[in-house]
């Protein structure tokens, strides 16, 4: 009889936090504009820079930065950093180079103490940068050849300092597909970006893929020096713009954008061991509150269609429809199939084995690595408690953001339209 009420309670604590994030993400999802209902200006056209961080990417770099090179418009410099490759992503660069007069390659040989190295390719890039506009992107990213103009228009238009466009999932294994639908219903779930917009909100945008700021508010938040040894650089950086008070904004790209997100299962599982830690701030009472509510949402209510019977099953039925609707919502933005929420359960405990795998590789061997380095795990940490203890201000300190766009060399094409 216990049991039997505790699974109960457990089923309608569950539902409630179920139906509530169903409908956030319904009706937060609607709310976040589409990039292609962008409409470009091309007399508002500042000088953009874009920065492409490489490292070992000679399977994809071409395809990617062709992409970007490809662009119309009219005022672009593209600086492709090659970070320490063992593979042929520096010949290729190199030989692009010469067909590309708008292409710039900076080949880093060492990498400096305290800093991750694509987070200081990065920093190296922006130093380079001439342009208004800085674009921080991939080396796996396609973009279609307005993607640049429209993104600038919509931050001069809606009078933002940070943009940053989410883009369509590539994978070649429907086993990828299932795990990166979890992975993304837990991130919008938990993260709400698009909430973004809101001053007094916590909530930031951040994604690696493709994240564009002022140059005036990267130089504002100290650029990637105050996240130097942070593994999710493109989150951090977000919150480093939030938290400096200026103005953010999400665009769904509508498969204007896309990215291979892993090649295979084994490098998912890699990259995540890299990444997935680091998101509860390498510590474990963040990682199990989150193996909860993940066994609670995702995994659990399957289990319990069959394991339990009554009001309980019934409960627990509502659990599943909710997540499944909710997927179903999720998936085509991002090019995943909405069947696959039928599935939600595998990817889910494939992506937590990946995430406790993180955890315990970093714990055992006291370091995380990543794309052929090895990062102690100490610095990074310490790094990552002493730019929290700097940068976030109570919220009761908080201001209204700056005026955007009224400052700086090349900032006139960037002021906001008049009213």
């Amino acid at each position: 009889m216990i049991v039997d009420l505790l699974l109960f309670l457990l089923g309608a604590a569950s539902l409630i936090v179920a139906v509530a994030l169903a409908v956030e993400l319904a009706r937060g999802q609607r709310s976040v504009p589409a990039l292609p209902d962008v409409t470009p200006q091309p007399d508002h056209a500042p000088r953009v820079s874009v920065i492409i961080p490489a490292r070992n990417e000679e399977r994809k770099l071409e395809r990617a930065l062709r992409s970007v090179l490809s662009q119309d418009y009219p005022d672009l410099e593209v600086i492709a950093l090659n970070d320490r490759s063992t593979d042929r992503t520096g010949s290729i660069l190199n030989r692009l180079t010469k067909e590309q007069g708008r292409l710039q390659v900076i080949h880093i040989e060492k990498l400096p103490p305290d800093w991750l190295g694509k987070t200081h390719a990065l920093h190296t890039g922006a130093q380079r940068a001439t342009g208004a506009v800085l674009l921080f992107t991939d080396a796996d990213v396609v973009m279609e050849p307005s993607v640049i103009g429209r993104a600038v228009s919509h931050m001069r238009a809606a009078g933002v300092d940070h943009v940053t466009v989410t883009a369509r999932l590539e994978a070649p294994d429907p086993v990828l597909d299932l795990v990166e639908g979890a992975f993304l219903l837990l991130v919008l779930r938990l993260g709400q970006p698009w909430k973004c917009v809101d001053p007094q909100s916590d909530r930031v945008t951040g994604l690696g893929a493709f994240s564009m700021l002022r140059r005036e508010t990267y130089q504002a938040i100290g650029g990637h020096a105050p996240i130097a040894s942070h593994p999710i650089d493109d989150l951090e950086l977000g919150r480093l713009v939030k938290e400096g008070g200026f103005r953010q904004a999400l665009l769904w790209g509508k498969g204007m954008i896309t990215v291979e997100w892993y090649a295979s299962l084994a490098e998912m599982i890699a990259g995540l061991r890299k990444n997935a830690f680091a998101a509860t701030g390498h510590r474990l009472l963040p990682l199990i509150a989150l193996t909860l509510f993940v066994l609670a949402l995702d995994v659990w209510p399957w289990i319990a269609l069959l394991a339990t019977g009554g009001p309980t099953q019934l409960l627990n039925t509502m659990i599943v429809l909710a997540s499944v609707l909710s997927y179903a919502d999720t998936a085509p933005r991002y090019g995943l199939e909405r069947w696959l929420g039928l599935a939600l359960p595998v990817g889910a405990l494939i992506l937590l084995y990946s995430i406790w795998g993180s955890a315990l590789t970093a714990i055992a061997s006291g370091s995380v690595t990543w794309r052929g380095t090895r990062y102690p795990l100490r610095p990074v940490k310490a790094a990552l408690r002493g730019w929290r203890r700097k940068t976030r201000p109570p919220r009761s300190e908080r201001t209204e953001p700056p005026p955007s766009g009224q400052a700086g060399e090349g900032q006139d094409d960037l002021a906001p339209p008049p009213t």
